[in-house]
């Protein structure tokens, strides 16, 4: 198949509507390869259109340039058309790698409204002078900008547009006040994280009670850290005191910090016992999570059972549980992939889990989400469990947590003997 290639770009609403929109630009593409007959031109050949819609031209990081790139690569595309040559770049050295690239592998360049051509030394010269051009003047246009808005700021108005800030409302001065409903959603928040609620916990509260679903972990977390709402703006590279009404003070913003962080550590020091929950002792009882800090301040994790009042370290059990072949890979990459895919399906889960605790979701939505996710979860498990099986002994100093997220399904019961501190039998699923 080849391929005569049709590039399209905008980065604004505003270019949108006026002649260079993404319909025009397809059109009069269509238009030039009907009349130079190009797709007859080469046998078994069709037009594609590649389109960047609000992709700025400053960078190629776009994905129907990157796109694009790997089909040229590939020798597929013979052709290659476009409105202007601003909509494949404004970057003088991307261009030159276009440049190079198109010339590497035979791809001839149109721009239906420039007059840019590369065949000769003189052709590129003139055509990296055009370039070079269009960049300093674009350069020069976002550096009167950034000046004009800079002396906004400097004369103590608010400089940006856009939506405002969560708790706030723009005046008809175009300066920034406090909206007097939404701030008392932001100081609730705020004074729950400083009586110590988690991030889910503070969530939760106040999408029942505002009955606004965008209330998530990651939004109050956001919340939590923007010093505008203590009256401070960082606006390039500056701090401004003067731009925007403080809805909570400066100390109460530290505590809220303070106890989030704290909060966090306790989750992950809870999640530091690899096998919470699941250690018995010969007595019968369930054994406690403990820990015990060296001179150095390093924690060391222990379960406890209070009825026999003996300890076994976590170490100990991990000796014992690394003997039953279920740890590591041979297959490295094999294995980092699996493992990754875990983590973003556990991640997918926990947000999932999330939304239908703010009731965000209804019950029927989350398992319709939740049971295709978990199944993935079953089988990737499965797969890394068979590599372990397979490569124990490979690599001894794998990460604990690792190892641990990859068995911790198998094992249903660690029974041990506190005082004895031996490992007495594991009962696998």
């Amino acid at each position: 198949m080849i391929i005569i290639a049709g590039y399209i770009r905008v980065s604004t609403v505003k270019q949108k509507e006026k002649q260079i929109s993404i319909k025009a630009q397809k059109s009069l593409i269509e238009k030039y390869v009907g009349e130079k007959s190009l797709t007859t031109k080469y046998k078994n050949c069709k037009l594609v259109f590649y389109v960047d819609d609000r992709y700025s031209g400053s960078s190629l990081k776009r994905p129907s340039m990157e796109k694009l790139i790997e089909d040229i690569k590939k020798d597929i595309i013979k052709e290659l058309i476009t409105y202007d040559f601003d909509r494949l770049s404004r970057d003088i050295t991307d261009s030159q790698f276009i440049f190079t690239l198109i010339m590497k592998h035979n791809v001839r360049m149109k721009c239906l409204c420039d007059d840019l051509l590369i065949n000769t030394a003189g052709d590129r010269f003139g055509t990296n002078v055009k370039v070079a051009a269009k960049q300093f003047e674009r350069e020069r246009i976002v550096e009167r900008t950034n000046d004009g808005l800079q002396y906004i700021a400097d004369s103590g108005r608010y400089p940006c547009g856009g939506k405002i800030l969560f708790g706030y409302r723009r005046g008809e001065d175009k300066n920034i006040n406090i909206d007097e409903h939404n701030s008392k959603i932001i100081i609730k928040i705020f004074e729950l994280a400083v009586q110590g609620y988690t991030l889910l916990d503070i969530a939760k509260i106040i999408s029942v009670e505002t009955k606004i679903k965008k209330f998530n972990s990651d939004v109050i977390k956001r919340i939590l850290y923007d010093q505008r709402y203590i009256g401070q703006m960082d606006y390039k590279d500056k701090i401004y005191a003067n731009l925007i009404p403080a809805i909570i003070t400066e100390e109460t913003q530290n505590q809220a910090i303070k106890n989030y962080k704290r909060n966090e550590k306790k989750i992950k020091n809870e999640n530091a016992y690899l096998f919470r929950g699941k250690i018995y002792c010969s007595c019968g009882h369930r054994l406690k999570s403990v820990y015990g800090t060296s001179k150095q301040k390093r924690r060391y994790y222990y379960y406890k059972c209070n009825d026999c009042n003996g300890y076994i370290s976590q170490n100990k059990i991990l000796e014992y549980v690394n003997c039953l072949g279920l740890e590591n890979a041979s297959r490295k990459d094999q294995m980092d992939y699996y493992k990754n895919e875990i983590k973003k399906i556990k991640l997918r889960i926990a947000r999932l889990k999330e939304k239908y605790i703010l009731e965000s979701i209804n019950e029927k939505e989350y398992y319709a989400a939740y049971e295709p996710l978990n199944d993935y979860l079953q089988e990737l498990t499965s797969k890394v469990n068979v590599l372990n099986e397979e490569n124990f002994h490979t690599n001894p100093s794998q990460d604990k947590a690792e190892f641990y997220n990859a068995v911790r399904n198998e094992i249903k019961k660690i029974e041990v003997d506190p005082i004895k501190k031996v490992v007495v039998s594991i009962e696998i699923y």
